[in-house]
């Protein structure tokens, strides 16, 4: 079992001993520090290590140029004293626009159990590129979500998204974005999501959704709205949405500026599987090839 504080364990040990009752000298409970502490600058570097397991109930933020190493550890999201979490668990400089980082060995799990929708810059991710390029490797997330049943159109574990010049801090140019060896699981809404300017790899990521559920429409990838991508290698299963109002998608490619997904290049469950998609791939509007460095 794992506790944000122990103050509670603390007055009744106190008590305890006051009353001469008997109190277990074995540890209870594993108390985590968090992350603005667990987080380091490699000195004389580019890296922001993290030292330990942590949790954190704001968003981490990866200056320009550095790279966010988690050394195999992981961040644990928590809601606040107060309200929700909002926003991405980790994401790129809010005051740095055009720029590029990297997150790799690292694991996010989100312990979030207020089912709150919010919207804008306070919708959850897990990690955030917001008009940033760079890489997401070797990364593992799980529950990026809020509670267990929740119908807010958020909860993307891996977002990348450009709109210049609708949002603050997006490139006028194409943003370039690998994402790939990353394992996603129990996403409230999408597990790699490209949209807007941006040129992006995903490959050899294994995305596994909540299987038929009736509360919210998962999709494994969505690449749309003028992003262009090679979507290959990927292992992608458990998006099913069992009303028939909308309809759940392996890969879905929404008014995209081109996408190379070919069904055989990826790997999805057969139809008599529990975990099969819905649907294995879906596209709106313009699809086509995968043209790199955009147009």
């Amino acid at each position: 079992m794992r506790v944000r504080s122990a103050p509670l364990l603390v007055a009744l040990t106190f008590l305890a001993s006051l009353i001469g009752l008997a109190v277990s000298s074995s540890p209870a409970v594993a108390i985590l520090p968090i992350c603005d502490i667990a987080i380091v600058e490699v000195p004389l570097g580019d890296t922001l290590l993290l030292t330990e397991d942590c949790e954190t109930n704001h968003t981490i933020v990866v200056p320009d140029g550095k790279t966010l190493d988690g050394n195999g550890h992981s961040i644990f999201a928590v809601d606040p004293i107060s309200g929700d979490f909002s926003g991405a668990v980790v994401r790129n400089d809010t005051t740095t626009p055009t720029g590029v980082i990297h997150v790799t060995n690292l694991t996010i799990t989100g312990q979030l159990s207020i089912d709150q929708c919010d919207g804008g810059a306070d919708r959850l991710r897990g990690i955030l590129f917001s008009g940033a390029g760079g890489t997401v490797t070797n990364t593992h997330l799980f529950d990026i979500r809020q509670g267990t049943a929740s119908g807010c159109q958020e909860g993307n574990a891996i977002e990348v998204r450009n709109f210049f010049p609708d949002e603050p801090l997006s490139s006028s140019s194409r943003i370039s974005v690998t994402v790939s060896d990353n394992e996603v699981r129990n996403y409230q809404k999408t597990g790699i999501l490209v949209n807007g300017n941006v040129e992006a790899v995903v490959a050899r990521n294994l995305l596994v959704g909540d299987g038929p559920i009736d509360f919210i429409a998962q999709n494994g990838v969505q690449i749309g709205f003028g992003a262009t991508a090679l979507v290959s290698a990927n292992s992608i299963s458990g998006n099913n949405y069992t009303p028939t109002s909308f309809f759940a998608c392996g890969i879905i490619v929404v008014d995209a500026d081109g996408v190379d997904r070919k069904q055989q290049d990826n790997l999805f469950p057969p139809n008599t599987d529990p975990m099969a998609n819905e649907k294995d791939t879906c596209g709106f509007a313009k699809g086509g090839n995968y043209e790199p460095f955009g147009n």
